[in-house]
């Protein structure tokens, strides 16, 4: 009856251990460069409990992901140019939605 009660325990603990998710860093090998022109979107995983150090992960047009080292020339043009990309997106879209405002004020 003891080794019953040990045999299940034990089949309890593998069960639970092998069903846990064991999260990882995801770049495990980075890039210095890729062709600008392919990248569709640029991605920073910031350090999370699982994993100490910053990861920039670009997606090409041909569905590959691509890890790209955070500290290399290339990597700060690209986040540089993204950050710019997005600031003059939101400001034309703060600039649409004011004229739009505007227009709908002066129209009543």
């Amino acid at each position: 009856m003891n080794s019953a009660v040990q045999f299940t325990v034990l089949l309890a603990c593998i069960t639970i251990c092998s069903s846990a998710v064991i999260k990882n860093c995801r770049c495990v090998n980075s890039i210095k460069a890729v062709n600008p022109k392919m990248i569709v979107e640029v991605r920073v995983l910031k350090p999370r409990p699982y994993c100490s150090k910053c990861e920039v992960i670009v997606t090409l047009k041909d569905k590959r992901s691509k890890c790209l080292d955070p500290e290399s020339q290339f990597t700060k043009f690209v986040l540089g140019a993204d950050q710019k990309t997005c600031a003059k997106m939101s400001t034309a879209i703060s600039k649409t939605a004011t004229a739009a405002s505007t227009t709908a004020v002066t129209s009543s």
